[in-house]
């Protein structure tokens, strides 16, 4: 276990982000590469062996509202995930990038969505201004058209001087759209940039992990 763990520490090392970006300008930042194959296999390990024995379970959250189906399963600061998040490797490294100042709110976690899974647009209000998003499996339905579609209504510029609100006006400067691969993630700021995520296809499947962040003022 002690040699998974080096192992872990050293693939935080390895990054696809090479020059600094702001997220009060851009509102995220893209990671095409974020780890190496040993960091990867063993979050993806951990994440689907929780998550069999939630399932088992049939621990599902099957979560209806006028907001969203969020239709998954959640397994909130894992053992493994939780050593990378508050390890002092990942603490440097999300710094490289970025321009703005980040410190963690003791909040990580796996997420499993099954077909039909969607979420409406929304700000994230888990006292998060900031969320680093992997993804460890994504498996396509047979669908046509894809689903499960992450969806950003990116403003001129981010209000980093407060949490949005359910409600607050938006006037988006553009929208992207972005299917993130296995092994890919984002930098997102879900506090103040409206997001949501695209009905998952039938057959579809996705897991991914998230670690909060709020900016250091002042």
């Amino acid at each position: 276990m002690k040699q998974a763990k080096q192992k872990v520490h050293e693939g935080i090392s390895k990054y696809g982000v090479s020059e600094m970006r702001s997220l009060k300008e851009d509102g995220y930042i893209l990671i095409e590469t974020f780890a190496d194959r040993h960091w990867f296999e063993e979050l993806r390990h951990e994440s689907e062996s929780l998550g069999q024995t939630q399932f088992e379970r049939k621990d599902i959250k099957d979560s209806v509202s006028q907001d969203a189906n969020q239709k998954r399963l959640e397994i909130i600061n894992p053992p493994l995930l939780t050593e990378i998040y508050k390890s002092q490797s990942l603490e440097e490294l999300i710094r490289l990038p970025l321009a703005e100042s980040l410190k963690q709110n003791n909040r990580c976690g796996y997420y499993v969505y099954f077909e039909d899974a969607y979420i409406k647009p929304h700000f994230d209000h888990i006292l998060s201004d900031c969320m680093l998003l992997i993804c460890l499996n994504r498996k396509y339905g047979s669908d046509v058209e894809r689903g499960g579609l992450l969806r950003l209504y990116l403003p001129n510029v981010c209000n980093f001087e407060k949490l949005q609100k359910k409600g607050s006006p938006v006037l988006p400067r553009k929208i992207r759209e972005i299917d993130l691969r296995p092994g890919s993630g984002i930098l997102l700021a879900g506090g103040h940039v409206l997001h949501e995520c695209t009905p998952l296809e039938k057959g579809g499947m996705r897991i991914v992990c998230g670690m909060g962040y709020l900016f250091r003022r002042g």
